[in-house]
C-alpha cells in the first residue's frame, strides 16, 4: 500500500492511469464470468456423462462380450472421449482470449508501476 501512496506522492498523472487501467482490467474480467460459468457448466455435464458411460460399460462387459458389441461400445466410448477434449479446448481459447490483455504490454496496473516510471 506503501508503493501506491508514493506514486500517487510522485506523480498523480501515472496514478490515475494505473488506477484507470486496474479498474479496466478488472471489467475486463468480469465480462468473461458468464462465459466461464457457461463453460464450467457445459464441462461438467460432459465429465458426467463420460463417466457414467464408462461406469455402464465396466458394469456391462459381460453382457458387451455375450452380444458381441465390443466395437461398437468401442466407437460408442472413443467418440465421448473427443467431447471432454473439445470443451477444453474452448476453455483453454477463452482463457487465453482474457488473459491477453493481462499479458499485453500497454495493459496497466498497479503492479506495471516500475513500467509507467520508466516512460516518465
Amino acid at each position: 500500500m506503501r508503493g501506491v501512496t508514493v506514486l500517487a506522492y510522485h506523480d498523480k498523472a501515472i496514478f490515475l492511469v494505473a488506477v484507470g487501467a486496474s479498474i479496466l482490467y478488472a471489467l475486463w474480467v468480469v465480462s468473461f464470468l458468464k462465459s466461464r460459468r457457461n463453460l464450467d457448466v457445459g464441462r461438467f455435464d460432459v465429465s458426467s456423462k463420460n463417466q457414467s458411460q464408462i461406469i455402464q460399460i465396466i458394469q456391462g462387459m459381460q453382457d458387451i462380450k455375450l452380444a458381441g458389441a465390443e466395437t461398437s461400445k468401442r466407437w460408442e466410448w472413443d467418440r465421448n472421449q473427443a467431447k471432454p477434449f473439445r470443451w477444453n479446448i474452448k476453455s483453454l481459447s477463452l482463457a487465453h482470449y482474457q488473459g491477453f490483455f493481462a499479458q499485453h504490454p500497454c495493459s496497466c496496473s498497479l503492479l506495471n508501476v516500475p513500467f509507467l516510471l520508466s516512460l516518465a
